[in-house]
């Protein structure tokens, strides 16, 4: 189940990723600084990826967390 959630969420951090031309988050935010993407709508894909980012960050924790806590 956890890992079905990761994988989902992945699919929509690649696709706003993809959507945008680039493979890392921080290259969203270049392109809009350089004028190369407009600031609106852009902005709010490189949002919704940072939170998603976050998200799959937030969900390996809690699994690294289960892992240690099983071992106490």
């Amino acid at each position: 189940m956890v890992i079905e959630e990761i994988l989902e969420q992945k699919k929509k951090f690649e696709k706003v990723l993809s959507k945008y031309g680039v493979k890392e988050l921080e290259k969203i935010e270049r392109k809009i600084e350089r004028g190369e993407l407009s600031e609106y709508p852009t902005y709010e894909g490189f949002l919704s990826v940072f939170a998603l980012r976050s998200s799959i960050i937030t969900i390996l924790g809690s699994v690294e967390y289960g892992k240690e806590s099983d071992q106490l």
